[in-house]
């Protein structure tokens, strides 16, 4: 925004009744009136016309130019209603009944209006009764157009927020799945291991004890050494799949090391990382001792929504690839960030696909298995719960990094 307004159109200025629709139509004298009484008005890009709350008194009618009108809601949010144009009008409540705004207007590139105070709209009244007729028919146009965007927006949000109570269960099944798969393979190494220790006593048993050597002994706490380890490798699965699971019932905000639960994650994807070919590094760029004070679970479900979409998309046939996972730490305005990052190097994303990426139910992998909530959900998780950030950025043929930025101490 800059101090100075732009220029006036002089022409505008002397033209501008006549090229209201809702002002055309009515007698010279009545148009003479107006003209004296209203006021054109330039804005530049990115000023603000009127803002939600503000007082209300005057019709704009749009001579040049663009605007946004959107609503901004309880949560923060923005909704946005539509985009007026030339010889479209915008403030007709406010001029009717004189109270407060209930929506914002934004210039969106350099415009002209024509502002009809609600006096000099009273005022003419008596001379045209139209006007009237005129104003209230533009007014039910927008409040039913209004109407529909919000109810359009609530059954998307209500949608969302179904699916993401399905998605917490999803994961925990894939979770399920991954550790039972894991714990498979360290307990049958622990049965093996048992095996030949049960061997190798049997055969230094049925031996002469002076005819026993060194070696046999030797393979023997090689083989305990095998079983110890696995066993705590087991321990560790179990122990971590009750944590993330319970986390995902009740999630307690708690103190806790961001690299490990990031390690977690990952050795509960390690099955479908697997399958798909995937080469996950993770690289910590984290001060020793660093820690996150948050919600494991919600964390957790960002996470596995963003290696699954590196899974189903990133590298098309299956061939797999690199997958690189970045935690940092960094200084915002207010306070101290966390950035976690999720990059692949694989097809990435066309430029008109991209704007579209948190747009609820959209996808291109329908017939991959993908719903089109996974970054709408991580979007919701991040900025309503984390109280972060969250950031898309793809090349074609270049692969795709989201990235996660999030306060160290997450408010309750």
């Amino acid at each position: 925004m800059t101090d100075r307004p732009p220029a006036l159109d002089e022409t505008l200025i002397r033209t501008a009744p006549r090229a209201l629709p809702h002002l055309s139509e009515f007698a010279e004298k009545l148009l003479s009136t107006v003209s004296e009484s209203g006021t054109v008005i330039p804005l530049d890009t990115g000023w603000i016309l009127f803002s939600q709350g503000d007082p209300g008194g005057s019709l704009y009618t749009v001579l040049s130019g663009q605007l946004r009108v959107y609503k901004r809601l309880e949560d923060g949010s923005e909704i946005e209603l539509r985009r007026p144009g030339p010889g479209e009008s915008l403030g007709e409540l406010a001029l009717i009944d004189g109270g407060a705004r209930c929506e914002t207007a934004e210039a969106l590139t350099p415009c002209q209006l024509f502002a009809l105070s609600r006096e000099a709209f009273l005022a003419a009244l008596p001379q045209s009764p139209g006007l009237l007729s005129t104003v209230l028919k533009n007014l039910v146009d927008h409040v039913r157009t209004t109407t529909e965007q919000l109810l359009r927006t609530e059954l998307e949000q209500r949608a969302l927020r179904a699916e993401m109570e399905l998605e917490k269960f999803r994961a925990l099944a894939q979770m399920v799945a991954g550790v039972a798969h894991e714990i498979h393979t360290p307990i049958g190494t622990v049965n093996t291991a048992a095996s030949i220790i049960r061997q190798r006593i049997g055969s230094i048993a049925a031996s002469a004890p002076e005819t026993a050597s060194l070696a046999d002994f030797g393979d023997v706490r090689e083989a305990v050494d095998l079983m110890t380890a696995n066993i705590q490798r087991a321990h560790r699965l179990i122990a971590t799949f009750k944590q993330l699971s319970a986390s995902h019932c009740v999630d307690p905000r708690e103190a806790l090391s961001l690299i490990a639960l990031v390690e977690d994650v990952l050795s509960l994807f390690a099955i479908n990382a697997r399958h798909a070919h995937l080469d996950i590094h993770v690289v910590n760029g984290l001060h020793d001792g660093a820690t996150w004070i948050g919600y494991r679970g919600i964390l957790t479900q960002i996470l596995l929504n963003l290696l699954s979409n590196a899974e189903r998309y990133a590298y098309p046939g299956g061939g797999g690839g690199a997958v690189e996972i970045r935690v940092a730490e960094t200084t915002g305005k207010r306070e101290a960030l966390f950035v976690m990052s999720v990059r692949d190097f694989g097809r990435g994303i066309p430029a008109e696909e991209l704007k579209r990426v948190f747009e609820p139910f959209y996808t291109t992998g329908r017939d991959k298995g993908g719903t089109g909530l996974g970054l709408a959900i991580v979007q919701n998780l991040v900025t309503a719960r984390l109280k972060g950030t969250v950031d898309v950025v793809s090349r074609l043929n270049d692969g795709t990094a989201v990235t996660v930025t999030f306060p160290k101490t997450v408010p309750e």
